[in-house]
């Protein structure tokens, strides 16, 4: 939206499972009438539940792996953390038990690795989204949730 001379600053949740985006106009507007502001997490909101599909046509019931959505934010992809970089699932080509630092895979396959942990996810999200796309800098729908059940059982 850079190019109409407007573009969003933050989102805001409203209540439960619906945002509004806020501009960086003065006064938080959009000049754009076309533009809706209103967006709604497709993924749902915090309390809901989610049933991992697995094998492509795995019904509901059958699912083994029931989740808790316990949190959702909207933010700029390179504003990841290392931890919530290390959680999205980057892996680690080395680790020294006795420090406990590590090396991280680089999914473009140019190095041996990365040191930090944001660079690693950065070069997954290129791999596949394309090349130099985490650099666009886009939102993104932040979901933390916790296990209830694997293989139908408690946790």
């Amino acid at each position: 939206m850079k190019e109409r001379g407007w573009e969003i600053q933050e989102f805001l949740e409203v209540e439960p499972g619906l945002w509004l985006a806020v501009s960086n106009d003065d006064e938080g507007d959009f000049p754009d009438d076309d533009f809706n502001p209103w967006v709604r997490c497709p993924y749902g909101k915090a309390g809901d539940r989610l049933w991992v599909k697995e094998n492509g046509q795995m019904p509901r019931k059958a699912a083994r792996i029931l989740l808790e959505i316990t949190e959702v934010r909207i933010e700029r992809l390179l504003d990841i953390t290392p931890q919530d970089a290390r959680m999205e699932g980057i892996e680690s080509v080395w680790h020294d038990e006795e420090t406990d630092v590590c090396l991280w895979k680089d999914y473009s396959g140019k190095s041996n690795g990365y040191i930090f942990a944001r660079a690693s996810y950065f070069s997954l999200w290129d791999k596949l989204k394309g090349a130099g796309s985490s650099k666009m800098n886009p939102w993104v729908w932040v979901i933390k949730f916790k296990v209830l059940t694997i293989n139908g059982k408690l946790k």
